[in-house]
């Protein structure tokens, strides 16, 4: 039994309402959330950003090893069985993600120190909090995405986002006697109220109960195998960032790795556009078997989109960073174009992603990935004791290119699709835009 409830016919324009908000709502986000970051970064400082960085893409890295990906899924198995057991999935995933993610911090905080702070028990608890609000986040996404609920999602998710700004801004004002110690902890927390706003919020509007029962055998074997290879795809993708981060931590001060941190933040900031389009995309393509020409569009306006973005981020940046961020954060406004060439490679094999997703075909991505990131590791090791963060970002920038060419090469492969078809922009596709108003 299906839980979608809209059209399937491709030429619906319903896909293009559900873009137009999740592109709407991600938009405002950007723009609330680049004046939030302004705040949070030159309140904290290099050394404080480094903390927040730590704490980000380590609890990142531990929500992909601890949740298996079970919520990546779930519009997936939503069309292949009932709601009862995709909403027991949901429950027993995010109560196994906080029992395993316990155990990796304990283990953590007494030998390796990778997620935790030594003897800092307060910043250590932040941990966990960011975890559960992460997990929370993503599990109310995928319910979104079944329902296809993104026209009512997007007031939560702006309103949480100016909350946020309104209290990062009252404590940028109000709490700069505060010790460097102290600092840290103020941003953090203020840092993740977003979270606490946009699941409160869009729990009084949706029906999120819980279920703690075990669905079916063939549910747990289709959802285990779906969520393998995503769960391996996303790891490795993680751990192409944030165990490079740790790898480098020897070699580099906290102020670099602050800098670092700063310019590698900032390069995801277009990235949330291909997150955007996936998630609304997503759900459609399940159900065909062949991909329809009106997805093909929106994928090319996709690219094209992308890639203007990115340029104009890039050239914005180079000018604005030491202007917005401080003079200390010079060496970011260079970084950041580099940077950017990865950011584009990442958003068009995520995007491409979707089409394996869709129907269950992860086995090429994920060949893809594991080259990836063995191959960047190798090249990371060999340059190894002359590396710098210039060095660093332009080896992101390299596999990132290698790893869009294969996807692109897969996908004309699996789905006969052309790479004409995938990347050369048409005036049609712009026609297209009008069903998205």
């Amino acid at each position: 039994m299906s839980l979608f409830s809209n059209s399937t016919d491709p030429s619906s324009p319903s896909i293009f309402r559900q873009i137009r908000y999740t592109i709407q709502a991600d938009g405002v986000q950007m723009i609330i959330g680049f004046v939030t970051s302004i705040l949070l970064v030159r309140y904290l400082g290099p050394e404080g950003n480094g903390a927040l960085t730590k704490l980000t893409y380590g609890g990142n890295l531990l929500v992909a090893i601890a949740s298996f990906q079970f919520f990546r899924g779930v519009p997936y198995l939503a069309h292949q069985f009932d709601s009862r057991s995709v909403r027991q999935w949901v429950s027993l995933g995010i109560l196994f993600t906080m029992l395993l993610a316990f155990i990796f911090l304990s283990i953590d905080y007494f030998f390796l120190h990778l997620f935790t702070w030594e003897n800092s028990l307060i910043l250590n608890s932040t941990v966990l909090l960011y975890l559960l609000l992460n997990i929370g986040q993503k599990s109310l996404e995928s319910y979104i995405q079944v329902k296809r609920a993104f026209d009512q999602y997007w007031y939560f998710q702006w309103v949480a986002a100016l909350v946020k700004l309104i209290l990062v801004a009252g404590m940028y004002f109000g709490l700069r006697s505060l010790s460097a110690p102290h600092r840290t902890l103020a941003g953090i927390l203020f840092s993740l109220t977003g979270y606490f706003v946009l699941i409160f919020l869009a729990g009084l509007r949706f029906n999120l109960s819980l279920k703690f029962n075990l669905p079916s055998k063939e549910f747990i074997t289709r959802a285990f195998q779906f969520a393998g290879y995503v769960w391996g795809i996303t790891l490795l993708s993680l751990v192409l960032i944030n165990m490079n981060i740790w790898y480098i931590e020897n070699y580099l001060t906290q102020d670099e790795l602050g800098v670092f941190g700063l310019a590698i933040s900032l390069s995801g900031v277009p990235f949330a556009f291909t997150l955007a389009l996936k998630k609304a995309l997503l759900p459609y393509l399940i159900e065909y078997d062949r991909t329809p020409s009106h997805y093909l569009s929106i994928i090319r306006l996709h690219n094209f989109a992308l890639l203007l973005i990115c340029i104009l981020t890039g050239i914005a940046g180079f000018y604005l960073i030491p202007l917005v961020y401080g003079k200390s954060f010079t060496s970011a406004s260079w970084l950041l174009p580099i940077l950017l060439v990865w950011t584009y490679s990442n958003g068009v094999f995520n995007l491409l992603l979707s089409l394996y997703e869709g129907r269950n075909r992860l086995k090429w991505p994920f060949n893809i990935m594991l080259i990836i990131t063995l191959g960047f590791y190798i090249t990371s090791y060999w340059l190894l004791p002359d590396k710098t963060i210039s060095i660093l970002a332009i080896t992101y920038a390299f596999w990132g290119v290698l790893s869009m060419l294969l996807m692109l090469y897969g996908t004309k492969s699996f789905f006969k699709i052309s790479l004409r078809e995938l990347l050369k922009i048409r005036i049609s596709d712009f026609n297209n835009l009008k069903l998205l108003w």
